[in-house]
């Protein structure tokens, strides 16, 4: 566990990842950071392997001692694997980073084994006024936006869901679930507050490749049950009150590799 866990939306999207990657054989997750996802799947798969730009966040997770995975400094546009190496796949903002996400989504197609799935999660276009109201205003109205809230972590662009539907339709995959996760109350409980704190739990919170730095509090620090029950109260009231919303802080998708001429291999 980490105290990164008391974010409600971050905390929402790991437990909703950790779900829908189930179990299985091998399992590869790209921008694994400190590790932290590695820890709640480690009995759910026999072989994890995580990877990540940040050579400082690998060092952390090496240090994990979980024993079924290996963790690599490496790129998810030259992943260093064989085709048709993992059963699943996990890609949890990352694709908003790198100069090519087309190109990292056909290296997840071809590292994936036969009708292999990939869980992917985005910043969304079409985030709660909540979240980044700054932002909100300034694409309203002047289509501009500034590095901070929904693109304060070194992000190059959001997401829609038919773009989503669109990139990953043309580079071999079909989706077969959607999830808009986190609504306008997260987002008002975060609001900037998040990216504040970044620096004390996350070794580089710009998401740059080397950092040589280490978090200011360590990675299993656990969060206070008491404030973990207010989060979990917050996340359960948002879903609720925003159920049937799209407008969300992050886009989750499944989506299945095809064959080249359209059918999923089998």
């Amino acid at each position: 566990m980490s105290l990164k866990e008391l974010a409600p939306s971050f905390y929402n999207r790991m437990s909703n990842l950790a779900e829908a990657a189930g179990s299985g054989k091998k399992l590869l997750e790209i921008g694994c950071s400190d590790g932290l996802l590695e820890g709640k799947l480690q009995k759910k798969f026999a072989s994890l392997t995580g990877i990540d730009t940040n050579s400082s966040d690998i060092g952390i997770a090496r240090k994990s001692g979980i024993r079924n995975a290996e963790f690599l400094v490496a790129n998810a546009e030259r992943l260093p694997f064989k085709s048709s190496t993992f059963d699943k796949i996990i890609c949890s903002e990352v694709l908003e980073h790198v100069d090519d996400d087309a190109k990292a989504i056909r290296e997840m197609r071809r590292v994936l084994k036969g009708s292999g799935e990939a869980i992917i999660t985005v910043p969304q276009k079409k985030y709660p006024f909540t979240f980044d109201p700054i932002n909100a205003v300034l694409e309203t109205l002047f289509k501009k936006h500034l590095p901070l809230g929904v693109y304060g972590y070194g992000d190059k662009r959001a997401y829609d869901y038919t773009e989503l539907k669109r990139l990953f339709g043309k580079n071999g995959f079909e989706i077969i679930e959607i999830r808009f996760l986190s609504h306008y109350l997260l987002g008002l409980c975060e609001n900037y507050l998040s990216q504040m704190l970044q620096p004390l739990v996350k070794t580089d919170y710009s998401n740059k490749a080397e950092s040589g730095k280490a978090p200011i509090i360590r990675r299993d620090k656990k969060p206070p049950k008491a404030l973990a029950k207010i989060r979990d109260f917050i996340i359960e009231t948002d879903e609720k009150l925003f159920k049937n919303s799209r407008t969300s802080i992050d886009i989750m998708i499944i989506a299945r590799k095809k064959k080249a001429g359209g059918k999923n291999e089998d």
